[in-house]
């Protein structure tokens, strides 16, 4: 789309399957939104209120989401692949599934449990400790001996 909805208020609307790649929504609000298998792939969302927004199954990779509001939120099996997202408040918010890989939370507010059943490779955690439970690394391969 690669749309400019900068600040628009758009709480409560139905964007399920909608294709937002690169779309400025900064600042916009989108409370409880159905944002559901949206791909907002390098999309502005900074300072933007996603609480309470249902974003199942959505691709955020390489989105900004500085500053937005993520209490509350569904994020169930959402790609969030290479975000910065520090001090991001996300109390409430559901990640079961959620694709963490590459992911600076540092100082972020999580309910204890959150990351649970969260894919956590390269994360780096709001205490600034680096995770890589669920990395696969292939083992390496050697010449057999003849």
């Amino acid at each position: 789309m690669n749309g400019d909805l900068r600040g628009y208020d758009l709480a409560g609307a139905n964007l399920a399957g909608a294709n937002l790649l690169y779309a400025n929504l900064h600042g916009a609000d989108l409370r409880g939104a159905n944002l559901t298998n949206v791909d907002l792939e390098g999309s502005d969302m900074g300072e933007a209120n996603l609480s309470g927004a249902n974003l199942t199954g959505a691709n955020l990779s390489n989105s900004n989401l500085r500053k937005a509001k993520l209490r509350d939120v569904v994020l169930a099996h959402t790609n969030l692949i290479g975000i910065w997202m520090p001090e991001i408040d996300l109390t409430g918010a559901i990640l079961d599934g959620t694709d963490l890989t590459d992911v600076d939370m540092i100082d972020a507010i999580l309910d204890e449990g959150a990351l649970d059943k969260a894919k956590l490779c390269n994360t780096t955690l709001p205490n600034g400790w680096q995770n890589e439970r669920d990395c696969y690394y292939p083992p390496e391969e050697y010449p057999e001996d003849d």
